[in-house]
């Protein structure tokens, strides 16, 4: 189960300049891991994720030789993001934008005994940084924008099966930078390119640089 709510506020001191500010917060439950008994090898099963990327930290529920891997973490998850747009330039904008998120449900003395590993390293907090330059919403023939980031996303900040899947072709305990555009080619006909450059945070090493171009239409 997954409990949540958001709140935000937005800022308007004058036309040509904005702010927003919001926070979030996710609660997970029955989400971590239990381990089987080896006389009904199988009854927690159900504990291990059918779906995961990679990142987050790990515990083995098979009582037996072999392996099933579950979520040694809690997760609860507080987020918080916000975007400052300046309009001086009108059509061109900047907008400087931040997101933050903290897993608060990581105990390490818990991870620590469910893993068997005394030193299991916190790695609970994530961040992205950016900056944009152009048109807000690149629509029409013309307009444009550029944008970049850094995000570093820690091993256990967030459940790694719902991060998105570009970056670091998914998952968590990854840190690099974004960079791109969008270009209007017509009327509501828009090209995006993205270049995004990821490593591995703890770990073997593991870097991974996807370029996406994608060509967008609306009517």
């Amino acid at each position: 189960w997954l409990f949540g709510g958001q709140v935000g506020v937005e800022w308007l001191p004058s036309k040509d300049l904005s702010a927003t500010l919001g926070v979030a917060f996710y609660d997970y439950q029955r989400i971590v891991g239990q381990v089987n008994d080896p006389s009904h090898p199988h009854e927690k099963d159900w504990t291990a994720p059918l779906f995961q990327q990679k990142g987050n930290t790990l515990m083995d529920i098979d009582p037996g030789p072999d392996i099933k891997t579950a979520l040694a973490s809690d997760f609860r998850e507080l987020n918080i993001t916000g975007k400052l747009d300046v309009g001086i330039f009108d059509p061109v904008h900047v907008i400087f934008f931040a997101d933050y998120v903290t897993n608060l449900g990581f105990d390490r003395d818990d991870v620590a005994r469910r893993t068997g590993n005394p030193d299991v390293k916190e790695d609970t907090d994530g961040y992205q940084l950016g900056l944009i330059v152009g048109h807000p919403k690149p629509r029409l023939l013309g307009e444009w924008n550029a944008f970049f980031s850094y995000k570093h996303l820690g091993a256990d900040a967030v459940v790694d099966a719902f991060t998105e899947s570009d970056f670091h072709l998914g998952g968590t305990n990854a840190e690099g930078w974004i960079l791109g555009g969008h270009l209007g080619l017509a009327d509501w006909l828009w090209l995006r390119a993205r270049w995004m450059t990821a490593d591995e945070i703890d770990g073997p090493a593991l870097a991974i640089d996807v370029l996406q171009v994608d060509l967008n239409a609306a009517f």
